[in-house]
């Protein structure tokens, strides 16, 4: 018997006993592999999260072009920054998208002769659902009520010409809305009351587009920002919020 046991195993008795591996083994092995996913995820999360990123920013890219074009093709006048029907008769041609959910709304609006790919007027990193749909929400991006909105306590141009110092002053900026789209312009108002609110989908962080054309990343400085989740949120002291502040007007 011992003898046919070497001969299947080729080797003596003890050393078969080793080609299996001990506890003390695997549990060495499933530590290593744990220890290799704790690296990798995280980074593969970045990654993910810069590519994201890097799309949102085409995306802003393209909407602050047809935007420029509209101004372009109506005498330097903006596009309207509010999110509204025209009425019937009237020479008011609406808002740059109307409210509403679904692609019509999108369609309706008044940038989108100059761009009209649905996908570019969502974010990647979009995890809202539309309050009627329950299906993700079609748009992401608002538009600074600076330029040409109506809110009451907000001041406003109408014109291109007339924003100030355009490579400090936002045009599009991503916008949190868990009402199911993003109603109206981005406003927010003194002292520290965030009327409108960003998201914080890339690195804890939004994306916003300049009236020069150029896109910047923002990350947040102050927790509160990360953790909004409702209008009219009063945040005192928010550092994020002076900057959203000097970049609107």
């Amino acid at each position: 018997m011992t003898r046919m046991r070497r001969r299947i195993c080729g080797t003596p008795r003890a050393s078969c006993r080793r080609l299996a591996f001990t506890l003390v083994e695997l549990l060495v092995v499933i530590g290593i592999i744990a220890l290799l996913i704790s690296i990798l995820i995280p980074a593969l999360t970045r990654a993910r999260d810069q590519a994201n990123r890097a799309k949102c920013m085409a995306n802003l890219r393209s909407l602050t072009s047809a935007w420029m074009m509209y101004a372009n093709d109506n005498k330097g006048r903006l596009a309207r920054a509010e999110t509204y029907q025209p009425a019937p008769g009237s020479k008011d041609p609406g808002g740059w998208v109307w409210d509403g959910p679904g692609n019509e709304p999108i369609k309706n609006g008044t940038l989108y002769r100059y761009l009209n790919l649905l996908e570019v007027y969502q974010c990647p990193a979009e995890s809202v659902l539309d309050r009627t749909t329950g299906a993700l929400r079609e748009r992401s991006y608002s538009i600074n009520g600076f330029c040409n909105g109506s809110w009451p306590s907000y001041p406003a141009v109408t014109q291109i010409t007339r924003i100030p110092r355009a490579s400090e002053i936002f045009v599009f900026i991503e916008e949190l809305d868990y009402r199911g789209w993003n109603e109206g312009s981005f406003v927010i108002e003194d002292p520290f009351n965030f009327v409108d609110y960003p998201p914080s989908w890339h690195l804890r962080g939004a994306c916003l587009s300049f009236a020069d054309g150029h896109c910047e990343a923002w990350q947040w400085a102050d927790k509160r920002t990360v953790a909004l989740r409702a209008n009219y949120t009063s945040s005192p002291n928010n550092p994020d919020f002076t900057r959203i502040r000097k970049a609107s007007y």
